[in-house]
């Protein structure tokens, strides 16, 4: 709860210009708010007594301050939208930074609908609720002034107040459980229609070959249901307490009416005495409708704080480390005793070996043995239970993170670029747009590129762009080049091509491999055969190692370059 809090303070007090502005504006407003029925009593009393021109009088004041009012009302509005634009900025900076920093082991306990709605929905309330704390926050100031008014004016008027402040904050009270309690499920059904329809719109082509449209159809339409009952359920709880809450004030309202006239016929009481009071009854109707909605947005509050800071509970500082650079990175790589995954049934088991810098180290083995948490670890995507991931013989953990990154990237089996150009998914890599070009000459993908219409202006589209299979894993193969980074990964991202093609990037990797440090995960035999080494890993475990000429009587080695 420290932590949360702590979070919440520490991005209130970088809005805290704005909450100085919106408190003096709303401040200003609730003043004015209180002034005019006292102005406008004192009109008619001037009015019951004849004296018109000082009745006159108080109305042109009213009327400017009125103005002044509606004024003010307008320019707190753009400043409860500063304000909120400012903390909604702020959370989603936080949540895309500990999005970053988690692991992938603690990002697996989100759905991706449960992420959209996190960074969407759920900031959305928490920036909106700490926007309208301000206002409920001056009107509590406004509530007490019009009970301390009630009070000097008449004994049982200010109790009658107090009795029905009572009651309406014991109603209050009573609904919050309940609030909150529907709110979860509201927000548990969105999570799980927003699931299903983004299931539905990216299988669609599974969808349309199986023929399955009316089973989606209908699943779609049941977590509908499901969500507009639970949105029902929700306005018809909350609204049956805010509707309770303002007949109870209405009676209250007329009934101190009644007890006014009461007043007014025996002389203790005037008419401006009395339009004040029901002015300020109807006062305490708005702010208890406040305290009302602010009772239903603190529980809408509770329930987006605690999904929201799923993203955050489990990310990992970064100033956790200890900011060490090395400006003469060899990047030797050593494994030592690592034990990753879950502990009855790991990825990695006792994991031990070496690997020399400026070389080409393939790592090969069975499907489901464990080669790809070598690359979880080494990109920090997660971390071992147990033993020592070093480069150049410093734990990685130690070093910067920036800098560790600059000198570390992977190619993917199945690369995902952003729904930008050709040239904007690689200069967003590296800036230098003439060696993005000299890259592709050398891959030889260029011309291929030159002959699409937009050129390296062509959309890489989410949906489905114009560019071939094999021009992606080529532009995959083309980032981690122009990143040129120290210690270059390759998930079986020579796999997919045919043999003449690894052929040509054999040839290249040769090149590269002078001044950097290649890991390939891989079955293909003619990239095994010009590894300088081959880590060869089976049922979790390095089962040996070696090159292709001294590996080749292994009986598991042998299995795997015969497929």
């Amino acid at each position: 709860m420290n932590h949360k809090i702590k979070i919440n303070r520490k991005i209130i007090k970088q809005a805290k210009k704005e909450f100085f502005f919106k408190y003096l504006s709303s401040a200003l407003i609730r003043l004015m708010v209180l002034i005019i029925p006292i102005l406008f009593s004192k009109a008619i009393d001037n009015i019951s007594e004849g004296a018109y021109k000082k009745a006159i009088f108080f109305v042109i004041i009213n009327i400017i301050i009125i103005i002044g009012q509606r004024c003010a009302e307008i320019y707190n509005t753009y400043l409860w939208h500063k304000l909120y634009n400012k903390l909604y900025d702020k959370y989603t900076e936080l949540a895309m930074q500990s999005t970053y920093n988690n692991s992938l082991f603690s990002l697996s306990r989100i759905s991706n609908s449960e992420f959209i709605n996190i960074v969407n929905n759920d900031i959305n309330i928490m920036a909106e609720f700490f926007g309208n704390f301000v206002t409920r926050s001056v009107r509590i100031v406004e509530f007490i002034v019009i009970f301390v008014y009630f009070y000097l004016i008449n004994l049982y008027v200010g109790l009658a107040g107090t009795l029905v402040s009572i009651v309406a904050f014991l109603i209050l009270l009573l609904s919050r459980k309940k609030i909150e309690k529907v709110n979860i499920q509201k927000s548990s059904e969105l999570d799980r229609k927003t699931n299903v329809m983004t299931e539905f719109f990216l299988g669609i082509k599974e969808i349309k070959n199986f023929n399955i449209f009316k089973q989606i159809k209908s699943r779609g339409k049941n977590y509908t249901k499901n969500y507009y009952n639970a949105v029902l359920t929700q306005r018809v709880v909350e609204d049956s307490f805010k509707f309770s809450l303002t007949l109870l004030i209405d009676l209250f309202q007329l009934g101190i009416v009644i007890y006014g006239i009461i007043l007014i016929s025996k002389g203790q009481m005037t008419i401006g005495t009395l339009l004040i009071i029901y002015n300020y009854f109807s006062r305490l109707i708005e702010n208890f409708t406040e305290f009302t909605t602010f009772m239903i947005n603190y529980r809408q509050f509770k329930v987006a704080r605690t999904r929201y800071y799923k993203l955050i509970e489990y990310s990992q500082n970064k100033d956790e480390n200890n900011h060490y650079y090395n400006n003469d990175l060899k990047s030797a790589i050593e494994f030592k005793n690592v034990l990753y995954g879950y502990r009855d049934n790991p990825t990695l088991n006792n994991v031990s070996f070496k690997i020399d810098p400026n070389s080409i180290t393939a790592i090969t083995g069975k499907s489901g043995s464990g080669k790809s948490g070598i690359f979880e670890l080494l990109l920090k995507l997660n971390r071992q239970h147990e033993g020592q991931i070093l480069i150049d013989n410093l734990n990685i953990n130690e070093y910067d993170n920036d800098f560790y990154f600059n000198n570390i990237c992977l190619v993917s089996k199945d690369p995902t670029f952003f729904n930008m150009s050709i040239r904007d998914n690689l200069n967003i890599i590296n800036g230098d747009f003439s060696k993005v070009v000299r890259i592709c000459k050398q891959l030889q993908i260029h011309e291929e590129i030159m002959q699409l219409n937009d050129g390296y202006d062509t959309i890489i589209s989410t949906t489905g762009a114009p560019l071939s299979n094999t021009l992606k894993y080529f532009l995959g193969i083309a980032r981690v080049l122009v990143r040129d980074s120290k210690i270059m990964l390759f998930d079986e991202a020579f796999d997919t091509f045919d043999k003449e093609t690894r052929l040509k990037l054999i040839n290249l990797l040769q090149i590269y491999k002078k001044l950097h440090t290649l890991i390939i995960i891989t079955k293909e035999p003619d990239i095994l055969e010009i590894a300088d080494q081959i880590i060869l890993i089976d049922k979790n475990k390095v089962v040996k190692t070696g090159q292709h000429t001294t590996l080749k009587s292994n009986v598991i080695y042998q299995s795997i370059i015969k497929k």
